[in-house]
């Protein structure tokens, strides 16, 4: 290709065609902006003349109809301007499986003259779009804007449905300027932060922060609500006053903690790479938001019940199918109210209430940086302290009280996806007292009292599995004529336990009788530690070894 430069100015010439030795054409402006300007689409505008909207973001409209915002976009150094709502129609959904419905942003540049012009159109896949899926060589480029999951049989869409690629480095990227030298184009950041803890309940937070701090382009505002990051959808910013406010679309409950973080952008040229920038930081957020890690900060409460709702929120999405959610739980965590139940038998009070989990998601809670968590039980009602599925559960310091008549606890509900880690429990209940039926304990410490009735840390169920796995553990009975034991088992399961620490201690009025109760199933010993007797039946299965010595321990 031939050295050219451009623009100049014309000077007559008979020898061209034209008449003039300068010749230009439409390419040669898209040319020229391509060395200013990278392809893609321009992240907000306001060519509709009714504020700033998502550039040219897909979104769901009624019955089998979508359609795709107003917009900014350049394609190869050529603009495509779009003022107003398309409307696209969803045709015949397929009788089975899922069919994929992509919006796709071309610029055709072919010399002919059905050609030359950049439009939206509509392409049908059977798999997820890719960018093999998009045309893009000398004279055609495409952008996939999003794409639309259309399930069999359906009569509507909702915007779950629909996958936002704007923003997408290979699909569709954000339009940006070409940078330059680093120096000179690298971005500033300043930071401002305000915190606050709700003193009473409502929708508005009033910041410290300047309105004049505020740039609808250059700036960026994050929302966190007890150290959760809140979802853009969640609020809304408003600036007409003097400073920052943050309005929610639900009540904040009191205690509350609210930060606001305000990031502006700025570089030596002032406009050069600000949205690269942006987008950059966007992206990392967005990478920090699939680890699905977060710090809860305790508002000394309804933790039991804000927890409870995050991890609900998460696991009964089913975008999250098989992923992890883990808190760190920091503070003084308070509990004035069970999550869910009335206490009777048939839904006894759920202090922490985490619900079925459909979606084989698996949830973590770390208490490590926590204070103990004290709850007062009410008299004689059921009780439920965890209740859910796949749960883990770290470093939890626990006290349960109350061995007022009928008054009865389970730590954990009848589920085999439980595995705590590191964590104490001292549980005092009349009645039916049991820390769980399955799941896998590790090196934790238990001390477990009935005032009324058998009294067990663990109790195996049928066809369950119970691991044991070190700790120590210890139960008592005030009932004279009752059994208290490590672990109790009257139906066919399996336990096993290793290492396990189950020491003989004496307490004034209190009864400790057994290491083991066992009437069927398989226990597996390895290395337990007890004087204490173990009780089986001809149906029971005791394999493994015990050493009958222990060193005197307390609490």
């Amino acid at each position: 290709m031939a050295q050219k430069g451009l623009f100049f100015n014309a000077f007559p010439n008979e020898e061209y065609e034209t008449g003039y030795d300068r010749n230009y054409s439409a390419d040669d402006i898209s040319n020229w902006l391509e060395v200013v300007l990278t392809t893609g689409v321009i992240k907000t505008n306001n060519v509709s003349g009714t504020g700033e909207t998502p550039s040219l973001k897909v979104v769901a409209d009624s019955g089998l109809k979508i359609k795709v915002n107003s917009g900014l976009a350049v394609l190869k150094g050529k603009p495509y301007i779009n003022d107003s709502q398309l409307s696209f129609d969803i045709l015949t959904p397929p009788t089975s499986g899922t069919r994929y419905d992509c919006l796709i942003l071309r610029m055709d540049n072919t010399q002919i003259i059905s050609a030359r012009r950049t439009y939206i159109l509509t392409r049908r896949l059977n798999a997820e779009p890719t960018l093999e899926n998009l045309e893009r060589g000398n004279n055609v480029y495409e952008l996939l804007l999003g794409y639309v999951k259309v399930q069999a049989n359906v009569t509507s869409v909702s915007q779950s449905d629909i996958e936002d690629t704007r923003g997408d480095e290979d699909l569709c990227p954000w339009c940006t300027a070409v940078k330059g030298y680093e120096d000179y184009y690298d971005a500033i950041v300043q930071r401002f932060e305000y915190d606050e803890t709700l003193s009473s309940a409502g929708t508005i937070v009033t910041t410290d922060l300047a309105v004049r701090l505020y740039n609808n382009k250059y700036s960026l505002v994050s929302v966190y609500c007890n150290g959760l990051r809140e979802d853009e959808e969640d609020y809304s910013v408003i600036t007409t006053g003097s400073y920052i406010q943050i309005r929610f679309n639900a009540t904040k409950s009191a205690g509350a903690q609210i930060s606001v973080v305000l990031e502006n952008f700025i570089d030596g040229e002032g406009l050069s790479n600000v949205l690269s920038q942006y987008n950059e930081l966007v992206a990392e957020v967005e990478d920090l938001a699939q680890i699905n890690e977060f710090n809860y900060y305790c508002n000394g409460n309804d933790d039991n019940v804000q927890i409870s709702n995050i991890i609900k929120t998460f696991i009964n999405n089913t975008a999250n199918a098989y992923k992890t959610i883990k808190l760190n739980v920091i503070g003084t965590l308070g509990i004035n109210a069970p999550a869910g139940g009335d206490g009777t038998g048939a839904s006894p009070y759920k202090i922490f209430d985490i619900g079925a989990n459909s979606n084989n998601c698996r949830w973590e809670l770390d208490f490590s940086h926590a204070g103990q968590v004290y709850y007062q039980l009410s008299t004689g009602k059921q009780h439920i302290f965890f209740f859910g599925a796949n749960g883990h559960i770290v470093n939890l310091s626990c006290n349960i009280l109350n061995n007022s008549l009928s008054t009865s606890v389970k730590v954990f509900s009848d589920s085999e996806g439980w595995l705590v880690e590191n964590s104490r429990f001292i549980v005092n209940s009349y009645q039916d007292t049991i820390i769980a039926y399955a799941g896998t304990f590790v090196n934790c410490k238990a001390r477990v009292h009935n005032a009324s009735g058998a009294s067990w840390c663990f109790f195996a169920r049928a066809s369950k599995l119970l691991s044991i796995i070190g700790g120590e553990y210890t139960a008592y009975t005030a009932d004279s004529s009752a059994r208290s034991a490590v672990v109790g088992e009257t139906g066919a399961s399996n336990v096993v336990m290793t290492n396990v620490n189950a020491p003989t201690i004496a307490r004034s009025g209190e009864y400790q009788t057994l290491a083991i109760y066992q009437t069927a199933g398989k226990l597996s010993i390895f290395g337990l530690v007890s004087a204490l007797t173990i009780t089986k039946t001809s149906d029971a299965q005791v394999l493994g070894t015990i050493a009958v010595s222990v060193p005197e321990q307390c609490y």
